[in-house]
């Protein structure tokens, strides 16, 4: 870990090209070091431009975003992700759009805001439909599922988790499927329908 910071520092020590401090920014990120991150992510919007509405500069609000979640500042992490939306909305970038929305439904979700955290993973699952991008829309229904569990809607609950089991398909590991069907399973038990239940968490058992 120590011989890879050490080639990172030598990379970006003086450089000018976005890719080496992207990478260089999640190396950091993802070691803790998230002091280093907001530097080398601070040189990147000197370099991209703060105003500027382009792909690079809504990247880099995006991960900024993301640390300032981590460190819990919710608010300025609300402000970076909602500055890396107004961009990709600009430029029609659609899966950047569904990222941005889904990072700001958790920043809502952390704050107990369910009502502004559904409005989000509906947006972010309108686009993944839309894409057709099977995993996303797994993963929308199953942050939608858990949105309605929370409020008790056991209904809803049991048909995103459906839903995010058919999204799965074909692509879905083993261990996904196995989740779903548990989620199933403990719908099933709070209803007190323990038959259903039972069947439930034995399939999940099999998988």
């Amino acid at each position: 870990m120590e011989r890879a910071r050490q080639i990172f520092a030598k990379a970006h020590e003086e450089t000018t090209n976005l890719r080496v401090l992207n990478l260089a920014s999640e190396f950091y990120y993802r070691t803790g070091d998230l002091k280093a991150a907001d530097d080398i992510l601070e040189r990147w919007l000197a370099i991209s431009g703060r105003e500027a509405e382009t792909g690079d500069t809504a990247a880099a609000y995006s991960n900024l975003g993301a640390i300032y979640q981590t460190l819990g500042e919710l608010d300025r992490a609300e402000e970076m992700h909602k500055k890396a939306l107004a961009i990709h909305e600009k430029l029609g970038l659609q899966e950047g759009m569904a990222r941005d929305y889904g990072n700001l439904g958790l920043i809502y979700q952390t704050r107990g805001e369910l009502d502004r955290t559904e409005e989000m993973h509906k947006k972010t699952l309108a686009i993944h439909e839309k894409l057709g991008l099977q995993e996303g829309m797994a993963r929308d229904y199953g942050n939608l599922g858990l949105i309605y569990r929370t409020r008790g809607e056991l209904d809803r609950t049991g048909r995103c988790t459906r839903s995010r089991w058919r999204s799965r398909g074909s692509s879905a590991t083993s261990g996904a499927w196995s989740a779903s069907t548990g989620n199933l399973g403990l719908i099933y038990r709070m209803r007190g329908e323990l038959d259903r239940a039972e069947e439930t968490h034995k399939k999940s058992l099999a998988i």
